[in-house]
């Protein structure tokens, strides 16, 4: 028998102590990322990209005292290595596929560094 584990399941964020305001990016520094993506996608290279992903407020473990809005807003910056395919300009969403397959998507504005492989 053959039991498979699925690669889509993600770890969510549970501990409320690791949680970050998202960090700023300056303007200027943010449109180096759109060009540096917008030649990631004509070329498909591979880029590891640090990302701000807010956290679920309603799977945080809370101690009793603890109010969950003191935490909206707060997250984590991931880093992973992906390859961008698609960029939707009116949204700015970005779709990345990692070694995988799988299919990530990335608000622009989420993104707080972005370098190329």
């Amino acid at each position: 028998m053959v039991y498979a584990i699925s690669l889509n399941k993600q770890v969510g964020i549970t501990n409320p102590v690791v949680l970050i305001e998202k960090p700023q990016v300056d303007p200027i520094e943010q449109e180096s990322f759109y060009i540096t993506l917008s030649d990631a996608i004509k070329r498909e290279w591979l880029v590891r990209l640090n990302f701000f992903e807010e956290a679920n407020v309603a799977k945080l473990e809370l101690a009793s005292f603890e109010d969950s809005e003191a935490f909206v807003g707060r997250g984590i910056v991931r880093e992973m290595d992906l390859v961008p395919f698609q960029m939707d300009t009116k949204t700015q969403e970005i779709l990345f596929r990692d070694i995988f397959g799988q299919i990530y998507f990335v608000q622009f504005d989420e993104i707080i560094n972005i370098e190329l492989l």
